[in-house]
């Protein structure tokens, strides 16, 4: 589901994360809307720091609060579980869905292309 919302082409699969997963370092969350998969995200945690990462709406669906409640869900399992820190990156219109869930803008990236 991540491809299909974020890039449209196979770029993430179950077999390069099995050893996230088999370890227990990720978790992979999915949310439904009338039984149809819609949203999606991941969190990695190492002891008291964790990462939320691949948040991926179906384009239809975005706008209707499934990534908001989605990501609310596994913030609160990383608590749960001793995380103390949480960060994650964001581009574009993202950043007005984690500034909601109470992220605070720490700094800015600059990506920049080398053309040969």
């Amino acid at each position: 589901m991540v491809n299909t919302a974020l890039h449209g082409w196979d770029m993430i699969d179950a077999e390069h994360y099995f050893t996230w997963v088999e370890n227990e370092h990720i978790s992979i969350y999915l949310a439904e809307m009338n039984g149809l998969p819609v949203s999606t995200c991941a969190t990695i945690q190492n002891e008291k720091t964790a990462s939320l990462e691949f948040v991926a709406t179906l384009e239809a669906y975005r706008r209707r609060k499934a990534a908001a409640l989605l990501c609310s869900f596994a913030i609160n399992d990383l608590l749960e579980h001793g995380a103390e820190i949480v960060t994650l990156g964001a581009c574009g219109h993202s950043a007005y869905l984690y500034e909601k869930l109470g992220f605070k803008r720490c700094f800015h990236n600059t990506v920049m292309q080398y053309d040969f």
